[in-house]
């Protein structure tokens, strides 16, 4: 039986703050994941189609696109929509958190954001485990 605990994923993480993207690239990465970071969401799409990942982990709030309007953009072009999407966010607003699940985020995380299980949370989004509410 194949253990999908040790699968490696290409994860693209969209973070405007400096400090986030590393914290959330960097438990990825100590996780065996590969990890391609990108700050500016203007050029998110464009990195997504070239390196075609498996996973994109999003904040909402960022100039330019935001997550929500990147996670319409991969969800609604047939090339990306089996892309797995995460959506992470200071807002709790229930409106953002419907709104993801509706555009097809697999989960929507809080910030602050447990980081003992962030990365778990991910590898769980990946082989359809997560018990995440919207």
């Amino acid at each position: 039986m194949k253990d999908d605990a040790k699968i490696k994923y290409q994860i693209v993480v969209v973070e405007d703050d400096p400090a986030m993207i590393g914290i959330e690239c960097s438990l990825l990465d100590a996780n065996g994941h590969e990890v391609f970071p990108v700050q500016q969401s203007a050029t998110a799409l464009e990195k997504i189609r070239e390196i075609m990942p498996d996973c994109v982990v999003a904040d909402i709030m960022m100039p330019g696109v935001d997550g929500m309007q990147l996670l319409s953009q991969i969800k609604g072009d047939s090339a990306l929509a089996r892309i797995k999407v995460i959506i992470v966010s200071s807002k709790s607003y229930e409106f953002d958190r419907r709104q993801a699940k509706k555009l097809g985020a697999g989960a929507f995380v809080t910030k602050p954001f447990d980081i003992e299980s962030f990365a778990k949370l991910v590898e769980d989004v990946m082989i359809d485990q997560v018990q995440i509410s919207f």
